[in-house]
């Protein structure tokens, strides 16, 4: 069964590579949440980010570049304690938390690259049409090979947007959370 909590990023995987849940392929039915999610596991970021929020007018918040999603994991206050009554609305690349009680609140977040979540959905559906043959008859034809095409063609447009995060030195925007138990 797929995390509840990775669910809104399953969904964009889904919109972003036009994952229907009854495509078939050698008695096989393709995509479910949870293949999806093995997916996206595939592109997770090594450790979990423990980011401190910001606060503002509208809430406390973090901003997540427009490659990454996210799943919230754990958010504590500042005395270490886990905070459990919290609203989370996402802005495009804001994520926005609204608290009961003001204090300075940490969230532990796992990241996923989502374009290189993209690309190995986009890849594993041109392997599944690999097989598939052109077919002529008379003036009719179907070119079964364009399908797969299309499918490399978007893996190599999701490919190419894939990137890696790396800290600046003396930045800790964001800051891996075994580093940060060790301050």
């Amino acid at each position: 069964m797929a995390r509840a909590s990775l669910q809104a990023v399953i969904d964009r995987l889904r919109f972003l590579t036009s994952a229907s849940r009854t495509d078939e392929f050698g008695g096989v039915i393709y995509w479910s949440d949870d293949q999806l999610q093995e997916v996206l596991d595939l592109s997770r970021v090594d450790e979990p980010l423990r980011i401190t929020l910001e606060k503002s007018d509208s809430g406390y918040f973090f901003t997540m570049p427009t490659y990454y999603a996210h799943e919230i994991v754990a958010v504590e206050d500042s005395q270490g304690n886990p905070v459990e009554d919290y609203t989370v609305e996402v802005y495009g690349q804001k994520v926005v938390f609204t608290f009961l009680e003001d204090d300075t609140y940490v969230a532990t977040v796992v990241i996923y690259d989502i374009n290189a979540a993209a690309a190995g959905v986009w890849e594993r559906k041109a392997a599944q049409r690999q097989g598939l043959v052109s077919i002529r008859s008379g003036v009719h034809q179907i070119r079964a090979e364009q399908e797969r095409d299309f499918c490399l063609q978007r893996a190599r447009h999701y490919r190419a947007r894939t990137a890696k995060v790396i800290p600046l030195p003396g930045s800790n925007r964001y800051v891996p959370a075994a580093v940060w138990s060790r301050r």
